[in-house]
């Protein structure tokens, strides 16, 4: 069951992966997570989700708060 975090979660990485021209393998290698990590979240996906730390990694590479790739503050 996705849950809403995931879902947020999955529209932002999307979104700012394509505003930063970012594509996976890239991302998770910058991010130091793994790339199944990486994509069971931008598939919304994953039984545990992510951890703070691997958040805190995207983010920063990236270039967001943390809090931005959680919080459902896009409009479709």
């Amino acid at each position: 069951m996705t849950t809403k975090i995931q879902k947020a979660l999955a529209k932002n990485l999307k979104f700012f992966m394509a505003e930063k021209n970012f594509k996976p393998t890239p991302l998770a290698i910058t991010a130091r997570i793994s790339q199944g990590s990486l994509t069971d979240a931008i598939n919304g996906e994953g039984a545990n989700g992510l951890s703070v730390v691997s958040l805190g990694r995207l983010a920063e590479a990236l270039g967001v708060e943390p809090g931005d790739l959680v919080d459902d503050w896009r409009e479709d």
